[in-house]
This record gives structure tokens, C-alpha cells and sequence, in this order.
């Protein structure tokens, strides 16, 4: 599924060159290339009639959305520092996320609380260093590097 979701990193540096006027360099896009060629051999078995397989067509179709994402952020970083872009997408998750988690919501003990605030803690630092690289570089130079998450 991760793998899948590496997909998006394709969409956003075309829609950079589109909706940004980014420059398209040949280079990003080899190592785009080379980067996806490494989604497609993790994701050796095609997409199947599976339960696996439905999940993920869900996760390959989340992908432009994972773009949306980014290149709403870049614009952003134009005019509104990374804590406000930040604080506004904790904000925006935490509201639409709400109304599913009302449903099946019980009060943790009182032991992981640590771990949640220290997850928290660490996931808007990620966010803020995300934001402040879309701030600095260009999209489609951060792009290709993330496919080393996958190792």
C-alpha cells in the first residue's frame, strides 16, 4: 500500500510544470522514472478481483488527492508561513476526521497518552519540515527524493 501511494509523487511534478510553472529538467524526471520503476517492482502482482486488490485501487485513487495536498501547500508557502499552513491542516484533518471517530470513541487509559502527545509532536515537526522544503525548493526537486522512503 505504501508503495501505491508513491504514485503520487508523479502527479504532483506534473501538476507543478502545469499549475506552478515549474521548470520540467530532465533529470527529476529520470530520477522519477527510476523511482517509479522501484513502486512497480514492489507492486509486482497486478491489481486483482481480492479484497487486496480492491484496497489497492482505493489507496492508487488516493493519490491525486495526496497531490492536491502538496501543490495547495507549495502555493501557500507563498504568501503564509509553514506553522500557519501547519496548525490550519491539523485543523482541517481533526474537523472532517471528527464525525468518524465520535462513532467509535472510548477514552484511552491513561498510559499511551505519552506516546500520543510525543506522535503529535513529532508528526507536526514532519509537517513543518515538509512545509518549509516546499517553502525553499522547488516541487519537483523534493519529489524524486521521496522515493527513498521506500527503503
Amino acid at each position: 500500500m505504501t508503495a501505491i501511494g508513491f504514485t503520487s509523487l508523479i502527479a504532483v511534478m506534473t501538476r507543478a510544470v502545469r499549475f506552478l510553472g515549474e521548470p520540467i529538467l530532465r533529470a527529476r524526471w529520470v530520477a522519477a522514472i527510476i523511482g517509479f520503476l522501484g513502486v512497480r517492482v514492489m507492486v509486482t502482482p497486478p491489481f486483482t478481483g481480492t479484497a487486496d486488490g480492491f484496497w489497492s485501487l482505493v489507496m492508487f485513487s488516493s493519490s491525486p488527492l495526496f497531490a492536491a495536498s502538496f501543490l495547495i501547500t507549495k502555493a501557500l508557502t507563498r504568501r503564509d508561513r509553514p506553522e500557519v499552513i501547519v496548525a490550519w491542516q491539523a485543523i482541517t484533518v481533526s474537523t472532517f476526521n471528527l464525525p468518524f471517530a465520535v462513532f467509535g470513541w472510548t477514552w484511552p487509559c491513561v498510559e499511551p497518552w505519552g506516546c500520543f502527545l510525543m506522535t503529535g509532536l513529532l508528526g507536526s515537526a514532519g509537517h513543518w519540515c515538509l512545509t518549509e522544503a516546499f517553502r525553499i525548493a522547488e516541487l519537483s526537486a523534493i519529489q524524486p527524493v521521496k522515493f527513498i522512503d521506500m527503503i
